[in-house]
C-alpha cells in the first residue's frame, strides 16, 4: 500500500515523509523543492514542479501508475507574511488544497488525511480559522470513503522559515506548557513530529464512517460529541435540547425532539438513510432528584436506554457503546447500581456484534445541572484524590472528557471478545492510551 504526501516540505508534512516508510510500501511527494528525509530512501519518489498548477495532473498520473496508492495526505500551507496577505494565502491553503483534493477524489483515492488547525470553523471571524474551516467543509463534501482531519494546537519544532515575531512569541510561551496539565489553556502546543505520527497512525485504523450518539447533552455525551469528528466522518445526535459543539460543524447533525417516545423511530430512520452508520453510543441518564424518584429514573436510565438499544439492534447497528457506572451489578442492594447492572445485562443479551461498556468512577467536570449536596461533595473529594495513588480507594474519579475519549478510542479498536467492559481506573488508562 502506498501514499501521496503534499506539503512535504512544511513542518508536519516533512515529518510525515520521515515516518511514512514505517507504514507504507512506497511514498510519493509533490512539492516545489526536495523534502528532507528523501535522499537515499528507495521507498520515496519525490516529484518536483515549481508550477503548482501542474500538481493536480501529477496526482492523477501517480494513481494511474500505482493503483495501490489509496491514501492522500495534505500538510500543505503557507503563512500570510510569506504569501503576501490573506488573499494570497487563501490561494494556497484553501484553493490549491481543494483543487488537489478534488484531483485525488477523481483519480480514485479512497482516504484523505488533512492537517488543519485548532479552532478551524467556516463561520469564524478570524480569517485564518475561517479559511481552514472552509477547506474542511469542502473536503468533507467531496465524499471520500474516509476523511481524517487533524486540528493540532500551536505547532512546536524547528521551521525552515521565520513566521514573524508575534507567532514566534506565542510558540515560545506555549512551548513552556507542552505536555503539562496547563497545555489546553495555552493553545494545546504540540510538536510537528507528534502531529505527523498521529496522522499516520490514525490513517492505519479502521474507522466506522458514521455514528449515532444518544442524549448528547449530558456530561459524557456532550464531550463524546465534541471529539467524535476526530474519529468519525459523521455523527448524529438525538436529544431534547441541542448539544454543545454542533454549531458550525458539518460533521455533526443534531436531531431534537422533546418527546423521547419518538426516539426509537429516529434511530431506525438514521440507519435507513445512512446504512454506513454502524456504531451507537449511549450516555443517556438522569438523576433521582431531577426525575422525581428512583422509579421515574428507571424509566430513563433503564427502560428508555433499553428500548433505544433494541431499536439500534433491529435497525442493524453492529457496535454498541454504553456509559454505565462503577459498581454496576444487577444483584446490587443499591437501587442505582442495580439499575445500571440490569441495563448492562439486558444490552449484552441483545447480542450486538460488539458491545463496549465503560464503568467510570466519580465523574468530574462542569455540569449543566446541580446533582445535589452529597453528589457534589463526593465529586469534590474525588477531585482532590484525582491522579493520586489514593484514587482507586475513592471511586476512581475521572473527568467526563476522559470518559468520552476512552469510549471513542475503544470504539476504534478490534477487540477479541464480543463484550468489553472497562471499570474504574481502566477507563482512565484507556483515555490516555
Amino acid at each position: 500500500m502506498s501514499t501521496v504526501v503534499i506539503g512535504a516540505t512544511g513542518l508536519c508534512g516533512n515529518f510525515i515523509v520521515k515516518h511514512a516508510p514505517e507504514y507504507y510500501s512506497h511514498i510519493y511527494t509533490i512539492s516545489r523543492s526536495q523534502p528532507d528525509f528523501t535522499n537515499g530512501i528507495t521507498k520515496v519518489t519525490a516529484i518536483f514542479d515549481s508550477d503548482s498548477s501542474n500538481w493536480s495532473q501529477k496526482v492523477k498520473e501517480i494513481k494511474e501508475q500505482d493503483s495501490q496508492c489509496t491514501t492522500f495526505f495534505s500538510g500543505l500551507g503557507t503563512t500570510r507574511a510569506k504569501a503576501g496577505g490573506i488573499a494570497n494565502q487563501r490561494k494556497i491553503d484553501l484553493d490549491l488544497n481543494l483543487e488537489l483534493a478534488k484531483a485525488a477524489k477523481e483519480a480514485g483515492f479512497s482516504k484523505y488525511v488533512l492537517i488543519s488547525s485548532g479552532a478551524a470553523s467556516a463561520s469564524s471571524r478570524f480569517p485564518y480559522m475561517k479559511m481552514k474551516g472552509e477547506l474542511e467543509d469542502a473536503v468533507i463534501a467531496l465524499g471520500f470513503d474516509e476523511t481524517i482531519i487533524l486540528r493540532p494546537g500551536v505547532l512546536l519544532g524547528e521551521r525552515k522559515e521565520d513566521k514573524g515575531f508575534l507567532n514566534n512569541l506565542v510558540v515560545k510561551v506555549a512551548g513552556l506548557f507542552h505536555d503539562t496539565r496547563f497545555a489546553k489553556y495555552v493553545f494545546s502546543p504540540i510538536y510537528g513530529e507528534e502531529v505527523a505520527i498521529a496522522a499516520l497512525k490514525t490513517a492505519q485504523k479502521t474507522h466506522d464512517k458514521k455514528v449515532t450518539i444518544i442524549e448528547a447533552t449530558g456530561l459524557c455525551g456532550n464531550l463524546i460529541v465534541k471529539h467524535a469528528p476526530e474519529y468519525f466522518n459523521k455523527a448524529y445526535t438525538i436529544s431534547r435540547s441541542e448539544p454543545d459543539f454542533v454549531k458550525d460543524n458539518a460533521q455533526l447533525e443534531a436531531i431534537l425532539d422533546s418527546d423521547s417516545t419518538t426516539w426509537t423511530d429516529k434511530v431506525k430512520q438514521i440507519k435507513k438513510q445512512d446504512p454506513e452508520c454502524s456504531t451507537f453510543f449511549s450516555g443517556l441518564g438522569s438523576t433521582r432528584a431531577k426525575s422525581g424518584g428512583i422509579e421515574s429514573q428507571r424509566k430513563i436510565d433503564l427502560h428508555l436506554n433499553l428500548s433505544l438499544a433494541k431499536a439500534a439492534k433491529e435497525a442493524g447497528f453492529t457496535k454498541y457503546v454504553l456509559i454505565s457506572s462503577v459498581g454496576a451489578n444487577a444483584g446490587s442492594p443499591f437501587p442505582y447500581l442495580k439499575m445500571k447492572g440490569e441495563l448492562e445485562r439486558d444490552v449484552i443479551a441483545l447480542d450486538f456484534e460488539e458491545t463496549i461498556i465503560l464503568r467510570p468512577g466519580a465523574l468530574l467536570g462542569d455540569r449543566k445541572e446541580d446533582k445535589g449536596f452529597l453528589n457534589n461533595l463526593g465529586a469534590k473529594i474525588g477531585s482532590m484524590a484525582y491522579g493520586t495513588r489514593f484514587a482507586s480507594y475513592l471511586m476512581s474519579p475521572v473527568y467526563g472528557e476522559e470518559v468520552a475519549l476512552a469510549a471513542l478510542k475503544e470504539s476504534q479498536k478490534k477487540h477479541d471478545k464480543k463484550v468489553t467492559i472497562l471499570s474504574g481506573n481502566e477507563v482512565n488508562k484507556a483515555a490516555k492510551a
